[in-house]
């Protein structure tokens, strides 16, 4: 049984293609890198791949596709949700950076009008442990500081001056103060 399985599969290997099959290209040549990218892609569709609105455009000063500190690229802006959602991403992981108006509790970074926040790590945390999130976020605040006096606020964002709602990444949700001990005497 041994021998006639070996001899199947030694005949099966030479077997060359019908001569009318033609033989595909080899696919083109992919880093890993690349292919991780295309795996995220797949997998986690980028929310907007439109150019974001002019107002967007000017506070940022960022496109799809541009370089920011620590290896993370600018995969997509847009504004939804009282915010500017910016998708950066690096092979094998992505996140989104919130830019929001106003002050705001828990921001990884805070410029004269915004607070900048990270949030909706992919694929996980767990993917993020050796990862420095605070880099690319300070490298789009870094822009925003550079325009934000001069340029307006953007349509669709209105002034945020509460905590954000508890259990977002980078967030935490104060402890109630304990009742201060009794005084009262006998």
């Amino acid at each position: 049984m041994v021998v006639i399985s070996l001899a199947a599969v030694l005949l099966i290997t030479s077997v060359k293609p019908p001569p009318h099959r033609k033989i595909p290209p080899s696919l083109p040549w992919m880093t890993k890198d690349e292919f991780q990218l295309r795996v995220l892609d797949h997998w986690f569709p980028a929310e907007s791949t439109k150019e974001p609105p002019a107002d967007v455009r000017a506070l940022l000063g960022l496109a799809r596709g541009d370089e920011l500190e620590g290896g993370w690229k600018v995969r997509g802006i847009r504004v939804d949700d009282n915010a500017i959602r910016i998708e950066v991403v690096r092979p094998s992981a992505l996140f989104v950076a919130r830019v929001q108006l106003g002050a705001q509790e828990g921001s990884l970074v805070q410029t004269k009008r915004y607070s900048l926040t990270a949030t909706n790590e992919r694929p996980g945390p767990q993917f993020f442990a050796d990862l420095d999130q605070s880099k690319p976020v300070e490298d789009i605040a870094k822009h925003v500081r550079a325009r934000e006096a001069q340029v307006p606020v953007p349509r669709g964002l209105t002034s945020v001056t509460s905590a954000p709602a508890p259990g977002l990444p980078g967030t935490f949700v104060p402890a109630e103060p304990a009742a201060p001990p009794s005084s009262a005497a006998p």
